[in-house]
């Protein structure tokens, strides 16, 4: 069976911001921005760099790969 995976988001963040941003806060903001069914149900993942190709591309799959890395640690626990 395919695994679903629901909205998501990955932010990068700045080392002197880095106390002041929280999943909290994120969530926070994004319900006061956009509408109820576009919000990120599958949570927030904070990541130092996004990953990108030699030609600037965003790869999506390393991105699944991290997350997929961090439900499989988390359901083991």
């Amino acid at each position: 069976m395919k695994k679903r995976f629901v909205d998501s988001g990955f932010v990068i963040t700045c080392d002197e911001h880095v106390t002041e941003l929280d999943e909290d806060t994120v969530h926070k903001f994004i319900e006061a921005e956009v509408a109820d069914y576009k919000q990120l149900r599958g949570g927030i993942e904070f990541i130092e760099a996004i990953p990108k190709s030699a030609a600037g591309k965003i790869l999506r799959r390393q991105l699944r790969d991290l997350w997929a890395a961090k439900e499989e640690t988390v359901s083991s626990a």
